[in-house]
């Protein structure tokens, strides 16, 4: 009896073992079904386009305060959070008061630099850019052409 049972239970093992062995094989049919994974990995990225002439003023030479008479506009597009900063390359372009105004900040002789966050969003964001000059007396300032560039940096954050 004892040697009916063992050899009934190597019997099962048998069949268990081979059972699940075809369990993995066989026709196809759409019970045989796996999977390939795909991954992407895509790097920050991102394009500043200056989408304006520039900013000008056009003065005849006397006193007062004056806006210019065009806006810088430049657009930003990334696809990540992104810090923008805005350098003036000259602070003493002019002799005289100046500001540039963007997004709430004000570029200056004293403050030639101003930066922000721009948080990830679908989409290219438009950025606007406004001169303001005084003149506080006509000798202030001799008559000429005056010329600087703000620079624009964008980088990861």
């Amino acid at each position: 009896m004892k040697n009916f049972a063992s050899m009934s239970l190597m019997l099962v093992l048998v069949l268990v073992l081979g059972a699940t062995a075809f369990a993995v094989e066989g026709p196809p049919s759409p019970l045989l079904k796996d999977t390939i994974p795909i991954e992407a990995t895509i790097g920050a990225y991102a394009q500043v386009l200056v989408v304006s002439d520039g900013i000008f003023f056009d003065l005849e030479g006397k006193a007062g305060q004056f806006d210019s008479l065009t806006n810088g506009v430049f657009t930003v597009e990334a696809n990540c959070d992104v810090k923008l900063t805005l350098t003036l390359e000259d602070n003493e372009w002019v002799p005289v008061p100046y500001k540039f105004l963007v997004e709430g900040y004000e570029i200056t002789k004293s403050n030639a630099s101003v930066g922000w966050n721009q948080l990830y969003a679908k989409g290219v964001k438009e950025y606007t850019v406004k001169g303001w000059i005084e003149i506080p007396s006509i000798s202030s300032i001799a008559a000429g052409d005056y010329e600087t560039v703000i620079e624009i940096t964008v980088e990861e954050l």
